[in-house]
């Protein structure tokens, strides 16, 4: 699963734990996320990484960059839960 800031400056991605290792897949009932990473392309650097070591990923339904790609809104258990990420 991807999903990029409406500019199009960054994009977000899940990385999912599945059998024989991990991959960059849609969220599904039978993988567990690992974490959501996110991009920056002007930059090409990694900027944010919200890993399952900090933060219980395992209830989350979607994600999404905002629009100016400065926060990163999760929906878990129903709420969304809005994360700040760097300029």
């Amino acid at each position: 699963m991807v999903r990029a800031s409406a500019d199009g400056r960054r994009f977000a991605i899940a990385v999912a734990t599945t059998k024989g290792g991990s991959a960059l897949l849609d969220i599904s009932s039978h993988e567990v996320l690992k974490r959501i990473m996110v991009f920056d392309l002007p930059t090409s650097r990694w900027v944010y990484s919200l890993d399952s070591k900090s933060v219980d990923l395992k209830y989350v339904s979607g994600f999404a960059v905002s629009p100016d790609g400065l926060r990163l809104g999760v929906m878990r258990n129903g709420f969304v839960e809005m994360y700040e990420l760097p300029d």
